[in-house]
């Protein structure tokens, strides 16, 4: 049957609601939360980053079923929903990677929320920017409350077009030299009859066809930027039942892809973290695995070395000092003392 509304109507009413009091509001709205100097995302990269280098390559990451079911039960609890959870998670993952409090990530909406244009074959989605503020000394089941209050708020406001944005910000008189989004998040809930199907693809250990539809499907790569372009970091999560699965996409002329596939199960640890020390401060959130804390903490910290027999360590700390005299040996605050000063007021 042919369709009520076509394409061009929903052209008609974005660019009518635009021009109008909502259209206002939603203005008002975001040039409020872009307002200030925008965070651009500092994580130190493998590779000089340059336009011309841009390489878009991902890792796999998966959520197994036990951690899934937990982190809905958290979000739950406090108001949100699976996607409010994993988004304050993958913010705080970037905090503890870059040091920044202000973090900005984009997300793709789908943009059919008018009922009439549900069935309309075209492009609807929108990218909105999700800024979060991420305070260490704060829990993070306070931190999840707010994100999730915060995420309520902005789809809210979700049809205001990310192209107009930077022209939005300039009128407001603020710069808009750089890109908008560094960094990007998106959970898609498949429909379920072709979860198996979504779940296969997303396992390059899977090389077997597998029936679908009458077919045989041999091969499926999902490739999906939504419209966010050249991020340099995009976490793509599907929700598939009774686990999450899904791949962190990256610009390969940044990072290289140890660098990535570390940073997966980093944030795979942050989960695990975060459902079992829910009331822990932000900053106390452990992202290190049992056997980089190892290293780092003790592997890396055996210093010790065996002294020669039958002698003392003062006869030790002469026999440097005559080898070298003008080093510094002690420095406290702004005070250093030299080999031979520091045993000259010994003797």
């Amino acid at each position: 049957p042919q369709l009520q509304y076509q394409y061009d109507d929903f052209i008609a009413w974005q660019n009518e609601m635009l021009a109008g009091e909502k259209g206002d509001k939603l203005s008002r709205f975001w040039a409020n939360e872009l307002a200030g100097d925008l965070p651009r995302l500092d994580l130190v990269a493998d590779y000089h980053p340059s336009k011309q280098a841009f390489k878009k390559s991902s890792v796999q990451i998966k959520i197994e079923p036990k951690l899934t079911q937990e982190l809905r039960q958290l979000s739950l609890q406090e108001g949100g929903s699976i996607y409010s959870i994993l988004l304050a998670a993958f913010q705080v993952l970037l905090y503890k990677y870059s040091d920044q409090p202000d973090i900005l990530i984009g997300t793709p909406v789908h943009g059919r929320s008018k009922l009439r244009f549900s069935k309309l074959v075209g492009l609807f989605s929108n990218i909105v920017p999700m800024r979060g503020q991420i305070d260490p000394l704060e829990s993070f089941r306070s931190h999840l409350r707010k994100t999730s209050k915060y995420v309520k708020q902005v789809l809210l406001h979700q049809h205001y077009p990310s192209a107009m944005l930077p022209e939005l910000m300039q009128s407001r008189g603020e710069p808009t030299g750089q890109s908008l989004i560094q960094a990007g998040f998106n959970l898609l809930r498949p429909p379920r009859r072709i979860n198996d199907l979504v779940a296969i693809s997303l396992d390059n250990t899977h090389k077997q066809p597998m029936p679908f539809g009458g077919m045989l499907i041999s091969c499926l790569e999902i490739d999906l930027d939504y419209g966010i372009g050249h991020a340099d970091l995009f976490l793509n999560l599907f929700d598939i039942g009774d686990r999450l699965a899904g791949t962190i996409n990256y610009n390969a002329g940044m990072f290289k892809e140890e660098t990535i596939s570390s940073m997966a199960d980093h944030f795979y640890q942050l989960l695990d973290e975060i459902v079992t020390h829910p009331d822990d401060t932000v900053a106390n959130l452990k992202i290190l695995l049992p056997e980089e804390r190892q290293t780092i903490l003790f592997s890396w910290n055996e210093t010790a070395v065996p002294l020669p027999p039958n002698q003392f360590m003062h006869t030790l700390f002469e026999e440097q000092t005559t080898r070298t005299p003008q080093a510094t040996v002690v420095v406290c605050g702004e005070r250093e003392l030299t080999y031979d000063e520091l045993n000259c007021g010994a003797n």
